[in-house]
């Protein structure tokens, strides 16, 4: 029993493509198409122009990297981002995610097959993001718990603990 609300209205009431529009998934296995960095960040949002995909990779922490390729920004990337590592194609996705601007955002193992460096890059993004904005994040990582207001931690399908950061850490969770 209950609701889901956003902006004060169950999300029932809107229709799918409008409540579509206020939330961005990034899942765990990102996904680049066969284009260039801005263009696959300007996915996020088509009509986004080139200082804002720049912005968007600067939260990212996309930015350097992207800047170190002799094509920058202009850069094609394999199908798939098979010409980038693993923690640069979560680095572009975070980026389109970063554009696209919306008031919720979900994010599935944000931290998922990133080095250390590329992780403290993707979690200063999210720092950064949850302001004026819902984020969920999905996580086995602890490292992440800072990022939380609330968290609800789950063992077999089952909420098993939920509440503040501290309440939840302080009672073994």
């Amino acid at each position: 029993a209950g609701a889901i609300v956003l902006d004060g209205r169950d999300i029932a009431e809107y229709r799918t493509r409008s409540l579509r529009k206020r939330i961005t998934p990034m899942t765990q296995e990102t996904f680049l198409f066969r284009a260039t960095l801005a263009e696959n960040i300007a996915f996020g949002d088509p009509g986004a122009d080139r200082d804002r995909i720049e912005a968007a990779a600067r939260l990212a922490g996309a930015h350097q990297f992207i800047n170190e390729l002799p094509e920058g920004y202009e850069t094609l990337v394999g199908e798939g981002g098979a010409t980038l590592s693993g923690g640069q194609r979560q680095l572009v996705s975070l980026a389109r995610a970063a554009l696209r601007d919306t008031p919720v955002m979900i994010f599935d193992e944000p931290a998922s097959g990133l080095d250390v460096y590329t992780e403290g890059a993707a979690r200063e993004a999210l720092r950064t993001l949850r302001r004026d904005r819902t984020l969920i994040i999905i996580t086995h990582h602890l490292s992440f718990v800072d990022l939380a207001d609330h968290i609800i931690v789950l063992a077999e399908g089952q909420v098993v603990q939920s509440g503040a950061v501290d309440e939840v850490l302080r009672d073994g969770g």
